[in-house]
């Protein structure tokens, strides 16, 4: 009877946890998310039922509580402990295959049945250094990138860090801890290609996905009197440079389309323009940014096959030439209204300019869609709609840079067109109609085989810029 009555307490106990997790919105997303394996969401079911610590009060951030996130990781971390967490000198092979066991690669070069005694004994003689693995591209660039770091002399420790997220529930990443007479250096196994000078680094500067992580304090778990740490990875929004960051992208993009947008409408004045230059100048800094972050932690910025530093670069070059042209158009409107004897030089300059930014613009536009339509099977409903206005973004600059100068999308990549409307307000080319009184002007065509107009210009009888200027919207 008394064991009756304890079982019926416990579940009691248990059902009133459930009760309660299940009406906080934390809670209800740990088990009821589909984006999480059913594998996940079973063992989130279990540890509510089991464990006291994940109540209502502790799960309200769902997958990124730090209950869930540290009672995920003990086991992980427990069992890395287990295996031993000495530094180890590997090099060769033997690095490669520790890395490719660290990663849960099964190898592809195991032994057949042909394999002779005599080379067996071989391979078991060799251990790590034996060849289990052929050519593998993630196993590789994280070898080469250790080897970068660290030299001939490095040692290398594999340390877990589990990552709990809403978008995944719960995954386990690698950090390879290397150390050498150069120093001790950070290698992710999510982006290889980026090396960390130091712990602070590597947390500032982690490319492991949003979310809440835990890894052993100071990534030392040789050290007994470390501790589980659990904290925001990088890639979360939590102090307010990151915040003003995450704003700015946003505003940038909505302006630079909305801006194009209003140009190509037909309205809009110094104001837009104005707001074109300086979203121009922000996407050049910002993208500059990003590339001296990349070169500060090892990566090629050169390398222009990879997505991102092409992206970059365009973005950079097409950022910087788009508010060059601005500023420059405008400078020779300003010139030929004065009748500076440096007008036409400064024009044909400005001209060039927005010819050269309407053509970075449409790289970098066409980069973006090249790489949309590539990915986009894999990414989300929310990643596409960002990728399109991404590619509507650099159209819009392109139409603010034509604009700068009086024009329209339609002349931002021929030069005459661009030049004219500079100098004339009008893209057409002016000739001078000896029919005409000064003062009077007209416009002319020929007629093409095709009944259609061609030649168009504009004949004036003598005058001056200043009286040749108009828009063509007035």
């Amino acid at each position: 009877m008394m064991a009756l009555k304890l079982a019926q307490r416990q579940i009691s106990t248990v059902a009133a946890r459930f009760d309660g997790v299940l009406v906080t919105n934390g809670g209800r997303a740990l088990i009821a998310n589909d984006n999480i394996t059913p594998e996940l969401r079973g063992w989130a079911v279990n540890s509510i039922a089991n464990n006291p610590a994940f109540n209502a009060r502790n799960l309200s951030d769902g997958w990124e509580s730090p209950t869930v996130s540290q009672a995920f990781a003990a086991p992980v971390l427990e069992q890395y402990q287990a295996r031993g967490t000495a530094p180890e000198a590997l090099q060769g092979e033997a690095l490669r295959t520790s890395i490719g066991q660290a990663l849960g690669i099964p190898p592809d070069q195991l032994p057949d049945a042909s394999e002779t005694p005599i080379e067996q004994q071989t391979r078991l003689d060799a251990g790590f250094s034996h060849q289990y693995y052929g050519p593998n591209e993630r196993i590789d660039a994280i070898a080469q990138s250790i080897v970068n770091a660290g030299g001939a002399d490095a040692t290398v420790t594999i340390m877990p860090v589990v990552v709990t997220s809403e978008d995944f529930g719960a995954a386990t990443f690698n950090v390879f801890k290397v150390e050498s007479s150069n120093g001790t250096h950070y290698v992710e196994d999510v982006d290889p290609t980026r090396t960390y000078d130091s712990l602070s680094d590597w947390q500032q500067g982690s490319r492991l996905p949003p979310g809440k992580m835990t890894y052993t304090e100071g990534l030392d778990c040789n050290n007994e009197n470390t501790s589980p740490v659990t904290e925001n990875t990088a890639a979360v929004t939590d102090t307010f440079g990151e915040w003003a960051r995450k704003v700015g992208d946003g505003a940038a993009l909505v302006v630079g389309v909305g801006v194009g947008a209003a140009v190509i409408m037909g309205s809009g004045g110094t104001a837009l323009l104005v707001a074109g230059a300086g979203v121009g100048l922000y996407t050049a800094g910002r993208a500059g940014e990003q590339l001296y972050d990349a070169n500060a932690h090892g990566q090629d910025i050169t390398d222009l096959s990879n997505s991102q530093m092409r992206t970059l670069w365009l973005d950079a070059a097409a950022g910087t030439l788009s508010f060059g042209a601005m500023g420059a158009a405008r400078g020779a409107s300003k010139l030929i209204s004065s009748g500076s004897r440096l007008a036409p030089a400064v024009t044909n300059s400005a001209a060039g300019l927005q010819l050269t930014a309407s053509v970075a613009d449409l790289a970098a536009g066409g980069n973006q869609a090249v790489s949309l339509g590539m990915d986009w099977q894999e990414l989300s409903t929310a990643d596409r709609a960002l990728g399109l206005l991404n590619v509507a973004f650099w159209g819009g600059m392109t139409a603010v840079s034509a604009k700068a100068g009086g024009g329209s999308l339609a002349d931002a990549h021929s030069f005459t067109r661009l030049r004219n409307t500079i100098e004339f307000g009008s893209p057409y080319p002016q000739a001078t109609n000896t029919d005409l009184q000064p003062g009077q002007m007209r416009v002319a065509y020929d007629t093409g085989v095709n009944g259609r107009a061609t030649n168009i210009r504009i004949e004036h009888g003598g005058t001056t810029n200043q009286q040749l200027v108009f828009r063509c919207n007035s």
